[in-house]
């Protein structure tokens, strides 16, 4: 990983550390393009540090919104998946449509 990329995301963990309760989404969104499994790696291995550094609460709220972000993570995943799928079946469509009869 790149320096600027990891700078990137600690900045953003300690504004999620930061930042007001009920908040979370809007700063998420405002950074959506940091948000890859980089960043849920980042964000595990800090919350690793904070929990052995005796931060127990800050260590659970950033697993709690790394959980979030995986489940979003996937779900954006399937549904490219699941995109191509149907763009591939519907260019298969037109070719069987447009191939000459024998």
């Amino acid at each position: 990983m790149d320096t600027p990329h990891l700078s990137a995301y600690i900045s953003l963990i300690e504004a999620l550390l930061q930042c007001a309760k009920g908040e979370e989404w809007l700063l998420l969104q405002q950074h959506q393009d940091l948000i890859d499994a980089e960043l849920l790696t980042v964000m595990a291995e800090v919350a690793e540090r904070l929990n052995a550094e005796g931060n127990a609460p800050a260590a659970k709220f950033l697993r709690y919104w790394k959980s979030h972000l995986t489940h979003l993570l996937q779900q954006n995943t399937a549904q490219t998946v699941a995109e191509e799928r149907s763009q591939s079946y519907l260019q298969l469509i037109q070719t069987l449509l447009e191939c000459a009869k024998g």
